[in-house]
């Protein structure tokens, strides 16, 4: 028997997101789908819906250590400056002067301070000053982290990730409002998509749980 679960999605079309939270887009979405390969394949229907209630029913700490990539994926976007989302925009010239004139008064020059991130310049790192955005990604207990857990009837889970900060809707998808560059526009610097190999650890971790499972109900 094999356990295959489409780990991680950030579709914003599915309406039982949608209903919930105002902005998908700052959020990175996980509903496993399950497919299984059966001696006897009459029976994968049955084996399927016991996967689909023991993933509804997993306790919270199974669900942190099965979710876990996922902070780890935004922090990763952090570091690279957006690769899984093909790389942020670099900041524009207002910003840039902002951040130097920050550094000005605090009498640094790049080496960061009490207040700022280690390693901060004039352009580096996008989308951290002092760390509480990315906070609010990639640290639960941060007040401005955002996570759901729904259950839709009793065979179905949809756990979202992200970041419940004020500024997350714009930063993610962008703003012309008056924002960042010459022509008032903010670019789109998303967080919420990750890369493929954390999305294959959460696959892995959620099999192996799944087996496990599998084997005690059916030794």
């Amino acid at each position: 028997m094999q356990q295959s679960a489409l780990a991680c999605s950030t579709d914003s079309g599915a309406n039982n997101v949608a209903k919930v939270r105002v902005n998908v887009h700052t959020v990175c979405r996980l509903t496993p789908t399950f497919r299984l390969v059966m001696p006897n394949p009459a029976d994968a229907w049955q084996e399927g819906i016991q996967l689909a209630y023991a993933f509804a029913l997993m306790s919270t700490d199974r669900l942190n250590y099965v979710t876990a990539p996922i902070l780890e994926g935004f922090r990763a976007n952090f570091r690279s400056e957006g690769s899984a989302a093909g790389g942020w925009h670099p900041l524009a010239g207002r910003t840039v002067f902002e951040r130097e004139e920050l550094l000005h008064q605090q009498g640094f020059a790049g080496a960061g301070s009490g207040s700022l991130v280690p390693g901060f310049t004039s352009r580096h790192p996008i989308l951290q000053r002092t760390g509480g955005y990315m906070a609010s990604w990639v640290e639960r207990g941060h007040h401005d982290h955002g996570r759901e857990d729904l259950s839709v009837g009793r065979v179905s889970r949809t756990i979202m990730e992200g970041s419940d900060d004020y500024r997350a809707e714009a930063l993610s998808l962008g703003d012309n409002s008056g924002g960042e560059g010459a022509e008032g526009t903010l670019p789109p610097r998303p967080v919420n998509y990750i890369d493929g190999l954390y999305e294959t650890s959460i696959k892995a971790k959620l099999d192996a749980l799944l087996t496990a499972y599998v084997q005690t109900v059916h030794p």
